[in-house]
C-alpha cells in the first residue's frame, strides 16, 4: 500500500512527466497511485488529462466517467 506521502510524491512525478512530454511515463505513475487509491475521483481525472494529451479520448472519456461516478456515491479526500 502507498501511504499518502508517497501517493502525494507519485502524483508530482507524473504531473513533472506529463510536462516534459513523457506522457507514458505519466500514465504508468498515475496507475501505480490508482492501484492503492482506486476511488479518488482526483487521480482519474489527472489521468484523463494525460490520456488527452496523448490524443486517446475514449480513454479519456472513460476516466472522466469514473470521476463523475466516484465523486457522487464515494466521500473524496479534501
Amino acid at each position: 500500500m502507498i501511504n499518502r506521502r508517497s501517493e502525494i510524491s507519485l502524483m508530482l512525478l507524473a504531473i513533472c512527466q506529463q510536462r516534459k512530454g513523457n506522457l507514458p511515463e505519466g500514465v504508468r505513475l498515475v496507475n501505480q497511485v490508482i492501484l492503492d487509491a482506486p476511488d479518488r475521483a482526483d487521480l482519474h481525472l489527472h489521468l484523463a488529462s494525460i490520456f488527452q494529451n496523448m490524443g486517446w479520448a475514449k480513454e479519456a472519456a472513460s476516466h472522466v466517467q469514473r470521476a463523475r461516478l466516484l465523486s457522487a456515491k464515494v466521500p473524496q479526500p479534501q
